[in-house]
């Protein structure tokens, strides 16, 4: 049984009877069922890796390349694939410059050509091979390119004979006639190929002799089980089996088996099990059969001396095996090992989508098996490599088999008596073992042995097998499990006079990396254009040029490798407007047609920054990210509003200039609700888009020494009230009249998405008025003001007549062009947070709380005067006996506190007494000596009060 392991068995006139001598031979060789290799463990191996190219055609050479070589063995085609084949003849006629050259293609004949292709353009040929179309198309009597075929057989050889003997008449004679191969002829004119004779491949329908038990007939087909037999039985490309060795009753029914259609996810169906795809035969080369079997996933086994092939379909068992028939001890591992298990599979196959390259199909996975292996992805250890398999949808569904067949875990050696004669390798049987609960469990048979139990001539015959646990989903397919094919395009190199275009082809002028410094650190701007390479690596560069719209002569953009997909164009000139254009040479150094782009309008200088981001509160720090800065990068610039107001143009400052670190701290911001903004700017000033902003309470209200509240919420909120309704002492806005629930039949919530509300409240508008007493005037006002709603802000202004008297000590009229009175009528302003330095004179605020689903609300509205504290330092001040009083030079409403230190001046006083606090004479202080009389005394002193108007 050349190619595989050969078995013995011995059967007498059909039955279980066996001479001793037999026996023993049979016992002392221990052999059995389980000889053949090709069982799951086998060809889970033949899957992996990459094929030997000279056996499977695994190169791309092997498969689309045509090569020449003095002496090669032939190819064998299954089913339907494209071939590239071996250059096994030449000839020039010089007279006329044309070559003539033959490619065996296969060493049988095959059933059709289905489709020619120069340089992966396909041909429509004419009945005399002249292609009709195309690059490669050409009217008149001389074609640039002639191309007819040879079947291999005496009928279909018939056109390539009379092409090749009426061209080379005396060269090709009627002995030159390859006969049983398919080949084509090519001939064409050699100034049509300045590089050289262009590869030529076809898509063929191969071997057209295959046995079907079925039917008794011969012919072509793609059937997995019958070209396997074929391959089986074929006596010079094959492994040479009589034809006797096959178990046809079963191959019948694995060949029903692989032609039953499979309903795809996108309509339509496929078979079960095709082989479609070519090798070259190696002496004693197992890997070949190997692979024929991946393509139905099956297992191939020798028994009684025939050959059975199980395909990957589910058997239902009819025998079953319990300890009756069991005459040993039982081996159970219920797990594999850890480095055998996988969860998911990924590997390649012939595509004839991608020009029959060898490309992924998706990946198959099992989220179950996953959380069993600890959310741990086990790959199948060496991509799986589907040869013979042309749809995704197919490798898919093997990938599957593979997956599942390896997590049946349970395997179990037994022993039988001869009852073990019924079954054979690859069947699937009942086992039933009540301690493990298997009752009718179904196990597939992996290894299947004969041996020898008796002692010295006494033989003893039984059967030895391992168990597999098997079940019927590991072959079930669903069209939920099938992946759609990833997008890939198709691999589609033009010939040197079609050279693609670049596609996706974009230009900026408005990113950081568009501005560069010139050699004198000037500051210059350039374009950036983008694209996207023409497919394969036919091309050798892209040249690109560009140009003002107004010119008419291009400049000369840098050339790009094909390994890159941008290029910068420059200098140019901010504002104006440039044609850019790019095209792809390839190899042959033939261009593509120019990509001309739209006039692109440069940006430049002009482009604003980016935007701060991860604006944050950190203590009192603010904090912030911008980790690109643009070449021309300027600084920072914070701002801050009170209450929650996002207006840039209205808010105030918080430092001079620009910052450039990405912190700054926030202490001395007056406290309360307040909005927090930040843009980025560069040298040429322009500001980023948008204003990052945060809103944050930076605390309570701080005072020294309120010396008067005025609390409009007690007052019930005198002033001008818009939009709103006071609720005690809360000013609530008005709903805009939508309500809560809209009608009965209405749900009370409509979606998970929806907000819990659908009324909405109208914009809500505060005003108030304040005019500070005389007695005030040297107070700061602040406000202690508490607001909820989406968005507010609070804003001032004073009255538009300034007061007619400001103190008693001003004069009436300060200067002859000095008005009466200003009749200037001020916009509001945004609040600072604490005006200083105010007048006697009457201030208007508004509080505006925006409309929203938010109802905007006022819960407290007080003016503050709060006056800071006075201080005055004495120092060395002489108090006399009786007593002195500092003599302040400070005005101070009062005197709050007073620190004295008594010197040592070699008098006797030992301690210093504040007798009163006059705020207006000054505090008295009196020094003692140690029996408590006045005495004469030197002390430094500092008062601290309220600060006087």
């Amino acid at each position: 049984m050349p190619g595989a392991v050969a078995t013995t068995t011995v059967t007498i006139a059909g039955a279980a009877v066996f001479t001793a001598p037999a026996i023993v031979a049979v016992a002392a060789a221990a052999i059995g069922n389980a000889a053949i290799a090709y069982g799951i463990g086998a060809l889970a191996k033949s899957l992996q890796g990459q094929p030997d190219p000279s056996s499977l055609s695994g190169s791309a050479a092997g498969r689309t390349q045509t090569i020449r070589e003095a002496v090669s063995p032939r190819k064998i085609v299954y089913g339907k694939t494209r071939v590239a084949g071996v250059q096994t003849f030449l000839h020039f006629t010089h007279n006329d410059g044309v070559f003539h050259t033959v490619i065996t293609l296969t060493g049988h004949p095959i059933e059709s050509f289905e489709q020619f292709f120069i340089e992966d353009e396909e041909q429509i040929l004419d009945e005399k091979g002249k292609p009709i179309s195309g690059s490669w198309n050409k009217s008149g009597a001389n074609p640039r390119v002639r191309i007819v075929g040879g079947t291999g057989t005496v009928a279909g050889d018939a056109d390539f004979n009379a092409a090749m003997q009426a061209n080379l008449p005396g060269v090709w004679t009627p002995d030159h006639r390859q006969t049983g191969c398919a080949k084509i002829y090519v001939n064409g004119a050699t100034n049509n190929f300045p590089g050289g004779i262009k590869n030529v491949t076809v898509v063929m329908k191969g071997k057209n002799d295959i046995f079907d038990p079925r039917t008794t007939t011969v012919g072509w087909t793609d059937n997995a089980a019958l070209c396997t037999r074929d391959y089986l039985v074929e006596p010079i490309l094959g492994v040479g089996e009589p034809a006797s060795a096959i178990n046809d009753t079963g191959w019948i029914a694995e060949a029903n088996i692989c032609d039953e259609a499979v309903a795809l996810a996108g309509g339509g169906s496929e078979k079960r099990y095709t082989i479609n795809g070519q090798f070259v035969k190696k002496a004693d080369d197992l890997s070949v059969l190997g692979r024929m079997l991946s393509a139905s996933a099956g297992i191939l086994t020798d028994q009684g001396g025939q050959y059975n092939l199980y395909t990957g379909a589910y058997r239902p068992p009819t025998i079953s095996f319990d300890y009756s028939q069991i005459v040993g001890p039982v081996e159970y591992q219920p797990l594999m090992g850890r480095d055998e298990l996988f969860n998911r599979v990924k590997g390649t196959f012939i595509s004839p989508e991608d020009f029959y390259s060898e490309v992924p199909f998706p990946a198959v996975k099992n989220a179950t098996y996953l959380a069993e292996d600890q959310n741990e992805e086990l790959w199948m250890p060496g991509d799986a490599f589907y040869p013979f398999t042309d749809s995704h949808t197919a490798c898919q569904r093997l990938a599957k088999i593979a997956l599942e067949r390896i997590r049946q875990q349970g395997t179990e050696t037994i022993a039988l008596n001869l009852q073990g004669f019924r079954v054979q390798m690859g069947d699937v049987v009942k086992r039933n073992h009540p301690s493990r609960g298997w009752v009718d469990h179904p196990c597939e048979i992996k290894e299947w042995a004969l041996v020898n139990r008796g002692k010295g001539d006494v033989p003893k015959i039984g059967v030895e097998m391992v168990l597999r646990e098997t079940a019927p989903t590991v072959y079930d397919w669903n069209l939920g499990e099938e992946t759609a094919k990833d997008p890939v395009p198709n691999t589609n190199f033009p010939n040197p006079f079609d050279v693609p275009t670049p596609s996706g082809v974009t230009v900026v002028s408005d990113e950081p990396d568009n501005l560069f410094f010139s050699g004198d650190s000037t500051l210059l701007t350039r374009m950036k254009v983008e694209w996207v390479n023409p497919p394969g690596s036919f091309f050798d560069h892209i040249e690109t040029q560009f140009k003002l719209i107004a010119d008419s002569e291009w400049q000369d953009g840098p050339d790009v490798s094909n390994n890159r997909v941008q290029a910068f164009l420059g200098p140019v000139i901010d504002g104006e407007q440039y044609d850019v254009r790019i095209r792809a040479i390839s190899q042959d150094k033939f261009p593509s047609d120019w990509v001309t782009l739209p006039p692109h309008a440069v940006v430049g200088k002009q482009a604003k920054p980016a935007d701060v981001t991860d604006l944050f509160l950190e203590g009192d720090t603010l904090r912030w990210k911008y980790p690109v800065k643009p070449i021309d990068f300027l600084g920072f610039r914070i701002r801050i509003n009170d209450g929650s107001n996002i207006n840039w143009s209205n808010a105030q400052p918080l430092h001079d200039g620009v910052i450039s670190e990405t912190t700054f701290p926030l202490a001395g911001v007056p406290k309360g609700t307040k909005t927090i903004l930040i843009r980025a700017f560069d040298s040429s000033e322009n500001e980023s888009v948008n204003a990052t902003f945060i809103v944050r309470n930076l605390g309570a209200l701080l005072v020294d020494n309120v010396v008067e509240t005025v609390d409009l919420d007690a007052q019930g909120y005198p002033g001008t009230i818009t939009n709103g309704t006071v609720d005690g002492t809360d000013l609530k806005a008005d709903s805009d009249g939508t309500p809560l629930w809209t009608q009965d039949s209405d749900p009370f919530w409509s979606g998970d998405n929806d907000l819990f509300w659908t009324e909405q409240f109208k914009q809500l508008i505060y005003e108030a008025t304040i005019t500070p007493r005389q007695d005030v005037l040297d107070a700061i006002l602040k406000l202690d003001l508490s607001v909820t709603a989406e968005n507010w802000s609070v804003e001032y202004k004073p009255d538009n007549q300034a007061s007619f008297w400001t103190k008693d000590a001003d004069p009436f009229w300060t200067d002859d062009s000095d008005p009466m009175w200003n009749s200037n009528d001020p916009d509001y302003k945004i609040w600072p947070g604490e005006l200083p330095n105010f007048l006697h004179k009457k201030y208007f605020f508004r509080v505006i709380a925006q409309a929203g689903y938010v109802q905007g609300k006022i819960t407290n509205f007080d003016f503050v005067f709060d006056v800071p504290d006075e201080i005055e330092r004495f120092n060395d001040f002489v108090v006399a006996a009786g007593g002195s009083r500092l003599p302040i030079t400070k005005s101070f409403r009062s005197v709050k506190n007073i620190e004295m230190t008594l010197h040592d001046d070699a008098g006797t006083a030992i301690t210093a007494k504040i007798i009163d606090k006059d705020k207006d004479l000054g505090p008295l202080i009196k020094t003692f000596d140690s029996l408590g009389v006045a005495v004469q005394g030197l002390i430094d002193a500092t008062i601290q009060g309220v600060k006087g108007i």
